[in-house]
């Protein structure tokens, strides 16, 4: 009788400690990121940029690399040889061939001037209805 209450209160656990395992998805994997890169205050990334345009039925594809890396408020970006750095409210361009330019300015202003968000090391929101068309593929 100890042995079949045993085995039955062991039962009872495993299935609470099953129960309690919680499945990653789309959302908890984005949400998950997220925090881990605003504890470690930056990262570095490199992104493929496409853009599209059509002009008079011509439909025109550019595609680009961008790195760009983040510390707190401070950044550098850099794109097709051209870097812009910020730090502590002074800009830093190295346009290539054109020259280097140093200035001061808001990150705001330097974020509306290069059309960007305002905060750097900010992933964008996304919501459960953004990943509703995303699967998970496990490696291994």
């Amino acid at each position: 009788m100890k042995k079949r209450i045993l085995i039955l209160a062991l039962a009872i656990v495993c299935l609470f400690s099953f129960a309690s395992c919680k499945k990653d998805t789309p959302q908890s994997l984005f949400d998950n990121a997220e925090k881990v890169l605003a504890e470690a205050n930056g990262y570095t990334a490199t992104a493929t940029i496409i853009t599209s345009s059509d002009v008079s039925g011509t439909k025109n594809t550019t595609e680009f690399e961008m790195e760009m890396k983040a510390n707190g408020d401070n950044f550098e970006i850099t794109v097709d040889g051209q870097t812009v750095l910020y730090v502590d409210g002074i800009v830093y361009m190295d346009m290539g061939e054109l020259g280097k330019i140093k200035t001061e300015m808001s990150k705001e202003d330097l974020a509306s001037n290069l059309n960007m968000n305002t905060d750097a090391t900010k992933l964008p929101s996304f919501d459960e209805k953004d990943f509703q068309d995303v699967e998970l593929i496990s490696e291994g």
